[in-house]
């Protein structure tokens, strides 16, 4: 073997191994991504349902507790307006917030049975987040990606 043909063999070991640390790096910036999407969605989750825990607890009688949960997602979302979209959107939503209801009043339910009986915050959850992603094709907490500029208040 001659010495050009050693350094043409170690020459492509070296293009192997750069090519294969770069598809590495490819796959780790990739599943990095993945999981900080999932992360930030799971936090965005949590923050919405515990700010419609709050408000469900907030109002006085079980009866008005789903629409202030579901007020409390409108607040988290930053809608201001009805629109056709956000109506359809939230009359989705509004088996979560009962659900949330259920669960800020469950002790006290007339007829004794608790959160238990009720039904399932996270089932709930899960089926308006189907629906959304079918509907939308993309994750519904996706929309707290979209910047909403504020208002400036002019006083004339």
């Amino acid at each position: 073997m001659s010495p050009d043909d050693v350094l043409a063999r170690l020459q492509q070991a070296a293009g192997e191994a750069d090519a294969a640390e770069e598809a590495f790096r490819r796959e780790f910036a990739t599943r990095m991504d993945e999981l900080a999407r999932k992360r930030t969605f799971a936090y965005r989750r949590l923050n919405m349902v515990r700010e419609m825990l709050a408000y469900a607890q907030a109002v006085g009688a079980p009866e008005g507790a789903a629409g202030a949960a579901l007020a409390a997602a409108r607040r988290e979302l930053g809608w201001d307006e009805d629109t056709p979209a956000h109506d359809s959107i939230l009359e989705h939503l509004a088996p979560v917030a009962q659900e949330a209801a259920n669960l800020a009043h469950a002790s006290e339910n007339a007829d004794g049975e608790g959160s238990e009986g009720k039904g399932d915050l996270f089932a709930a959850l899960a089926q308006f987040e189907a629906w959304y992603e079918s509907e939308y094709r993309s994750p519904f907490w996706s929309l707290f990606d979209v910047y909403i500029p504020e208002r400036p208040v002019v006083d004339f």
